[in-house]
């Protein structure tokens, strides 16, 4: 299953509550057992300006085992679209 190895946000703009936020996420390339992906952070009320980004690793593991294993072909799929 996955497991984030790494993650980090930068709040550029300060978010006010209440409201409703847009997340759009990215996929990057699939390695043998790893992805990136990134993130955008845009209040409904100002969908114009970026408000936080944000990138994350996950890498598939096999928790049995206790290491990475092949990403499953399924995924692989989707991420390399």
């Amino acid at each position: 299953g996955p497991a984030v190895i790494n993650e980090s946000c930068s709040f550029l703009k300060q978010l006010v509550y209440p409201g409703n936020v847009e997340v759009k996420t990215y996929v990057g390339q699939a390695g043998r057992s790893s992805f990136e992906t990134w993130i955008e952070l845009r209040p409904s009320y100002d969908l114009d300006v970026l408000y936080a980004q944000g990138n994350a690793k996950v890498v598939w593991v096999d928790y049995n085992k206790g290491k990475s294993a092949p990403l499953p072909e399924k995924l692989r799929s989707v991420v390399e679209r």
